[in-house]
């Protein structure tokens, strides 16, 4: 028997199943139909830079697979990591990580920073 648990985002509620040996399953319940996917690129540097105005539901950000540095998310104070503990340093995606669906009313929410300037990142956003 599948054990399962739930998550809700708003009105929306993603279920898992655990499958065991057999794998993991989503389903998606009560979801809004999307009026027009978003998507762009934003460019780190080694200043926290603040996301595009994008409103959406959910997002998925993808470091461009081409970039020499890691790219590091959080609030507006976010920093790279820097080996002491800290209540500022984001979340890392390597070169051609991808993190999401991030629950999230706007893109303009997040900063983001690298100890590289010019690093890449794609943006993909769904609202209803």
């Amino acid at each position: 028997m599948a054990s399962n648990k739930k998550v809700q985002f708003g009105g929306t509620h993603v279920r898992a199943y655990d499958h065991g040996e057999q794998g993991l399953s989503l389903a998606v319940e009560n979801f809004t139909a999307v009026s027009a996917p978003s998507n762009g690129e934003f460019i780190a540097g080694t200043a926290a830079l603040q996301l595009p105005n994008v409103a959406c539901q959910l997002a998925w950000l993808k470091a461009d697979s081409n970039n020499a540095d890691q790219v590091y998310f959080g609030g507006s104070g976010v920093t790279t990591p820097n080996g002491t503990a800290d209540t500022t340093s984001g979340i890392e995606l390597d070169a051609g990580d991808m993190w999401g669906p991030i629950p999230i009313s706007n893109l303009n929410l997040m900063y983001g920073v690298s100890d590289t300037d010019a690093q890449k990142v794609e943006y993909f956003c769904l609202s209803s």
